[in-house]
C-alpha cells in the first residue's frame, strides 16, 4: 500500500511541460518542405525504399511478382522439357523383387 501511494505522490509532483502553442506553424512549415513530385518520382523512391530492411515482405512480393510475369511470357514448349525427370515413380512389376 505504501508503494502505490509513493508513486502516486511522485506522479503528483512530477514536471509537466506547458503545451506548445505554435503546433500549427510547424506542421505547415513542414509540409512546405516537401516539393511536389511527379507519380514516377515517388513510385521509383517507394519501390527503392521498400527493399530496405523494414519492409521485407513487399520486397519479396515485387520479386514475386516480377518473376511470375516473366515466366509467363515464355512460351510453354520452351519452359517444359521433354526430359522424363520423374522416371524413377513408374512402377514396375518384374522388378528385382
Amino acid at each position: 500500500m505504501t508503494n502505490e501511494k509513493s508513486i502516486d505522490g511522485m506522479l503528483k509532483n512530477r514536471f509537466v511541460p506547458n503545451p506548445s502553442s505554435n503546433l500549427s506553424a510547424r506542421i505547415i512549415a513542414a509540409a512546405a518542405r516537401h516539393p511536389e513530385r511527379s507519380f514516377w518520382e515517388i513510385f521509383l523512391s517507394e519501390f527503392s525504399d521498400m527493399f530496405i530492411m523494414p519492409r521485407p515482405a513487399f520486397a519479396l512480393a515485387a520479386c514475386l511478382l516480377l518473376g511470375l510475369a516473366l515466366a509467363l511470357q515464355v512460351p510453354v514448349e520452351q519452359a517444359i522439357d521433354q526430359t522424363d525427370y520423374f522416371s524413377f515413380l513408374t512402377f514396375d512389376d518384374g522388378g528385382w523383387l
